[in-house]
């Protein structure tokens, strides 16, 4: 849901706002359909779903959580296709459980795949 969920921050500016930012009312990323794979700043968009992730799932402790922008741009079956790892830790009990994600993002469509990658 958090990726699916097209954020606030996106048509208004929320600078100066750092409780609304991080409040249920901007739950989401900035859109990315109609983008090219190219045109994407990869820092900046690995920031902000970072952000995303530590204000919005409490369930991932932000202690190693890693997002990472990766792409095969010479696949021709990937075409404006952007692949985002997520490493990190799940809360458990009695000790926390390590995952490795990659999504799938359609630049065309912006719908988001998240696979379990090991």
């Amino acid at each position: 849901w958090l990726f699916n969920t097209i954020n606030n921050e996106a048509q208004q500016d929320l600078s100066g706002f750092d409780q609304v930012q991080r409040s249920v009312w901007n739950f989401g990323v900035a859109p990315l359909a109609g983008q090219n794979v190219s045109d994407i700043e990869w820092q900046d968009m690995q920031r902000k779903m970072t952000n995303a992730i530590l204000h919005f799932e409490p369930r991932i402790l932000p202690q190693g959580l890693q997002v990472r922008c990766v792409s095969d741009l010479g696949s021709l079956s990937l075409h404006n296709v952007l692949s985002i790892e997520i490493k990190g830790r799940l809360w458990c009990v009695p000790y926390p459980l390590a995952f490795l994600f990659r999504t799938q993002v359609d630049l065309e469509s912006g719908h988001f795949e998240l696979q379990d990658a090991g």
